[in-house]
Formats: C-alpha cells, structure tokens, sequence
C-alpha cells in the first residue's frame, strides 16, 4: 500500500542542538516490525564543519530511501533514524535529499543539550493523521545524563512549542528519568500541559535502550501506558485527534513508532 502522508512529514528543532550519532540502530525485538530501508520521516540533524555539500539549504542527489510500501500492514509510521544509501535522507515534509553525514547504516538521534531547566529540552513534532481503530506510539531512547533533570519523554500534544513542550503543554506525557539515588530510573505519566497532573509513577528495570509505548483506543477512550513492555498504568481520557505525536529529552532515540492495534492488546 502506498505510504499516508505523515510518512514524509517530521517538523523537528532537535537539529539546532542534536545530531545524528554514529551509535548503531538498536536491535529489533519483535516489537516492531522491521524493513530495509526503513526511514519514512526526516529531517537533516546536521553536525558538519567547513564545507557540507547538501547539507543546508541546498538539494543534493542520490537514490530516496522512502520506501513506497509499509514495512508492515499495521505500521503507519517508522523513523529509525538511519541515512539512506549514499548517506542522504529527505529533509522535511518537502522531501528534497540532505547529505547525513552519519557514516554507518543505522543511527540513533541525539540531543546533547545539557541545561533543561532554563529553555527546556528539545521536542521533536510528528503530525499524525490518527486512525478512528486502536492505535500506538513508541519510542525507545537512553538517558545520556544520569540526574534526576534528565529523561526522556513520549508524548501527544496540540502546541508547537519545540522545546520543552512535553513538559508544559502536552495532553498526555510518558516519559522515564534516572530516580534521585542515581543508581536507578522511574516512570512518570503525566496529564495536561500546565497546570498538569501525575497520573501515575513508578520504579523500572533499566535496559539501557529503555521503549516507552501508548496505546489508545478511541472508541472506549482508554489509554495504556507501558514500560518495556510491561503496562505500568491505565485511564481514561478524551484524546480527541492529538496534533502531533512527538518525543523530547536529553540522550538517544531509535525507532519512533505509530502503528494500528487491536483491542486485545491493551
């Protein structure tokens, strides 16, 4: 089936104080299905010096890396942050090809900014096209500062503010952050942007590359929250159509995820 649009669209700032890091992609669990190539949402995360042909404001060439299939029925959007062959990706929602400079097969995006308490972290925004079935939103990601300022978050938000937004205007955040012994992480569900509101918290194993998941079901408007995995928390709430689907913090991130799911799974 041909790709929906939100596909080639990625309104992301994390390419003012991020890059695309030489770390590898992250191994696919089974969670998440799996295709090569299989980027279908980009912005250039650009981290060059003297001369970056392509790399700004003007086109490059070479083969798009969009695929034309979704690597599964159910899949409505994947970015794994890899570069396409001849380490070009498409730039936007106008799809016209970057230089990546990332030089491996698969990559992980990175934010390095090290104060979120002053401007806040930088959000990446995905507009979403959100189906009336059950559906869910993933991301996988590592803490890169072990304080408690720290974290990761996924989340669903109608404001295009791009930094901080997850933590002072969202619908619903998810996100995990290192605990205040700094020998452990904990999960924290949040709701409404400000004022907003803990749902529910909790502590979590740490695996490093840690996946934070929402499932939604319109139809009963219920929300999952889950954690590795592991559904950590449950409510209802009215949704409606979310703006964007979007993720922020300070470390790594791999395999952003939208897709379709059935009512078992929550």
């Amino acid at each position: 089936m041909p790709p929906p649009a939100p596909f080639h669209r990625l309104v992301s700032t994390l390419g003012l104080c991020a890059a695309l890091a030489a770390c590898g992609g992250g191994a696919d669990d089974g969670r998440q299905a799996s295709a090569a190539p299989d980027d279908r949402t980009a912005s250039i995360l650009k981290d060059c010096s003297g001369s970056c042909s392509g790399g700004g404001g003007t086109p490059t060439t070479g083969p798009n890396p969009l695929p034309t299939t979704a690597p599964a029925p159910d899949i409505l959007v994947r970015e794994s942050f890899g570069p396409g062959p001849a380490d070009v990706r498409p730039k936007g929602g106008k799809g016209d090809l970057r230089s990546a400079f990332i030089g491996v097969v698969a990559g992980l995006v990175f934010s390095d900014v090290s104060d979120g308490a002053t401007g806040g972290y930088p959000t990446a925004l995905l507009p979403v096209a959100w189906p009336t079935t059950p559906w869910s939103v993933s991301i996988e990601g590592v803490i890169w500062g072990q304080t408690p300022a720290s974290y990761i978050a996924l989340g669903l938000t109608d404001s295009s503010t791009t930094l901080g937004n997850l933590m002072t205007a969202s619908k619903l955040t998810l996100l995990f952050r290192p605990a205040a012994d700094g020998a452990s992480m904990t999960w924290e569900l949040w709701r409404g942007g400000s004022p907003r509101s803990l749902v529910a918290s909790g502590g979590m194993e740490d695996l490093s590359l840690n996946q934070l998941k929402l499932d939604y079901v319109p139809a009963t408007q219920q929300l999952t929250a889950r954690v590795n995995g592991v559904a950590v928390a449950s409510l209802q709430i009215n949704l409606g159509t979310p703006r964007y689907a979007a993720f922020e913090g300070h470390g790594l991130v791999d395999d952003f995820v939208v897709r379709r799911i059935s009512a078992t799974a929550q």
